[in-house]
């Protein structure tokens, strides 16, 4: 089955082998300005990977870098400005799905605890997925202009709430 994402590169895992494949991810302009949309930023000016994925045993090692030129919106002034992503990943893939009757054994989390290898549907790899999932990682969640600084409003008189005018016309009558 092949994605539906905005930057779909499909391959086929049985054509990747132990010398493996690099994929050359350059997105056209509606690409990337689906991505845009999809990660609710201005704009992605450029953005290219080359994604490296070998065979290794039953595992297929996809590993590259992310390199990006975006245009954010600052949350202090919500002007417009440019920033780089630059973003290295490495991901484990199986197509083995763990087996049914196998009881897993107690699991010690750690940090030196390796992660399970994501798994491959359909006999696929997208490779535009994985750069679109990396480039996500690398996107600033808070931008902020350089030299952006929020200035709080000046304080004037306290409003009065709702119920100023009923007690003022309260006063009044008495």
């Amino acid at each position: 089955m092949i994605s539906a994402h905005p930057l779909s590169r499909p391959v086929k895992a049985v054509d990747i082998g132990p010398v493996g494949r690099v994929i050359k991810v350059r997105p056209i302009d509606s690409e990337r300005a689906a991505l845009a949309k999809e990660f609710d930023i201005v704009a992605i000016k450029s953005l290219t990977a080359d994604v490296s994925l070998k065979r290794r045993g039953k595992l297929i090692v996809a590993e590259g870098q992310v390199k990006a030129l975006v245009t954010y919106a600052c949350i202090v002034s919500l002007e417009p400005f440019d920033a780089d992503v630059d973003q290295s990943f490495q991901l484990r893939l199986t197509e083995e799905l763990p087996r049914a009757d196998h009881v897993a054994p107690e699991i010690d989390l750690t940090l030196e605890t390796e992660e399970p290898p994501d798994l491959i549907l359909d006999g696929t790899i997208d490779a535009g997925a994985i750069v679109a999932e990396f480039l996500s990682l690398g996107l600033d969640p808070f931008p902020r202009k350089p030299g952006a600084v929020f200035a709080a409003p000046e304080q004037s008189e306290p409003e009065k709430g709702p119920f100023a005018k009923l007690s003022q016309l309260k006063s009044r009558d008495s």
